[in-house]
């Protein structure tokens, strides 16, 4: 419109009406003859055809590609990059100011929800990475207690979480090796409870002069283990009294709290 303006008379003017993408143009015959000239030369196809790329936050681009076509001229052009959610079009500038006004109308918040119950990731750990895709009104839920992530996304997002979801919950990225002290509880008793609560792909080992239990599970079993471990592995205390008939009672006593736990006790 300034170039236009530039053309004019002093007493010229000109009025410009996006909607329509009319100009309305008042001067003088030999002023309005020259602007004819230039805008022929300027608004053809060829010099007015340019590309613009919209990438969309919640709308997913393959739902709303259909719509956009029909918004365009015979010699323009639609890609839809699924991977990265957006539309590159390539048409003339007043086609691609209206469908830059469409795209706008039609990317808003469309949430879609789904729970996942995951296997062998825990759900913490599945929430730190599944936020990065979430768009500024998405959210995730986790119930640690159950293992679950209820994710509240666009379509789009939801896809990008549930495949990660797909790539994380398996044996083979979650397995992982913890080496526990037991204190109190009889290695052998853990050691038949435990196996209970391992995974087909888990293995235990038993090494009681260390008085160690070594758990090669997947991470969500693990958590679990380590809570059961938590649980049982609790001084209980057992009172016992013993008649020294020979030995002197100092020599002995120091004998037997070597035996002792870290909270057992002897009294004389």
């Amino acid at each position: 419109l300034d170039r236009i303006k530039g053309l004019l008379s002093e007493a010229g003017k000109a009025e410009m009406d996006e909607i329509t993408n009319t100009i309305i143009l008042t001067d003088t015959k030999p002023y309005l003859e020259k602007i004819k000239l230039m805008l022929t030369s300027e608004d053809t196809i060829e010099k007015q055809t340019t590309a613009q790329s919209f990438t969309l936050k919640y709308a997913q681009a393959n739902s709303i590609g259909s719509v956009v076509k029909d918004l365009l001229t015979l010699s323009g052009k639609l890609e839809v990059d699924s991977s990265t959610n957006s539309l590159f079009i390539t048409d003339t500038r007043h086609t691609l100011f209206r469908t830059g006004q469409l795209i706008s109308k039609l990317d808003y918040f469309r949430p879609s929800q789904k729970l996942f119950v995951l296997k062998f990731v825990l759900a913490s750990e599945v929430e730190e990475t599944a936020r990065l895709y979430l768009s500024d009104k998405g959210k995730i839920e986790v119930n640690e207690e159950e293992n679950q992530v209820m994710a509240t996304a666009t379509p789009h997002n939801l896809k990008k979480i549930e495949d990660l979801i797909a790539d994380l919950d398996t044996p083979s990225k979650q397995m992982k090796k913890e080496k526990f002290l037991i204190r109190y509880i009889s290695l052998k008793d853990l050691t038949e409870v435990v196996k209970e609560d391992l995974s087909p792909q888990g293995k235990l080992k038993i090494d009681p002069p260390s008085s160690t239990l070594t758990v090669e599970d997947t991470s969500y079993h693990l958590s679990q283990i380590e809570k059961m471990v938590a649980k049982l592995d609790t001084f209980q205390p057992q009172k016992k009294t013993y008649e020294i008939r020979f030995a002197p009672l100092s020599e002995v006593k120091g004998k037997v709290e070597d035996l002792l736990s870290d909270q057992g006790k002897v009294d004389e």
